[in-house]
């Protein structure tokens, strides 16, 4: 699931992450700041309404939506990517200035995040979603059976910290 980035190879990419926002500010905004980061392959699209189509060539993993834009709004592009099988897997990240503090968090399969909001913080989540798919990934493929050794292994996964305010 990894892909090595050329331009720097001592980088690997984690994940492909497609954000769509009428707001060009925005946009180029939260995609320099996860360049700089260099574990993802960001794309931005400014236009809802070509959203689904560009997603079908770039094949990302996750995207981050606006949940108000002209043409489709966020829900309307969710609703293509659910409807579209080489899409219906992409895991979503909502944002918007319409959402509340309090209507933050999970619902219908989704993440919610009001703006304005710290990058960090959309760093985290980001994060968060991604461990969560790598497991659900992992969960899935079958076991294979494997001869018991008496050495103790470890994890050297260190848990995402939730300290950005």
């Amino acid at each position: 699931m990894s892909r090595t980035v050329t331009a720097f190879p001592e980088r690997v990419i984690t994940a492909k992450i497609l954000l769509v926002d009428d707001d060009r500010k925005v946009t180029s905004m939260v995609a320099t700041f996860f360049r700089r980061i260099g574990r993802y392959e960001l794309r931005e699209e400014n236009d809802s309404s070509s959203a689904a189509v560009f997603a079908r060539e770039f094949r990302p993993d996750l995207a981050i939506l606006d949940v108000d834009m002209p043409g489709k709004d966020g829900g309307e592009v969710a609703t293509e990517f659910k409807n579209d099988p080489v899409l219906q897997d992409v895991t979503l990240i909502f944002m918007s200035g319409l959402i509340s503090e309090k209507d933050k968090g999970v619902r219908n399969g989704a993440v919610y995040l009001p703006k304005p909001f710290p990058l960090l913080a959309l760093h985290q989540v980001v994060e968060i979603v991604l461990a969560g798919r790598l497991s659900r990934a992992q969960a899935s493929k079958p076991r294979r059976r494997t001869r018991k050794t008496s050495v103790a292994h470890s994890s050297s996964e260190e848990p995402v910290s939730a300290e950005a305010k």
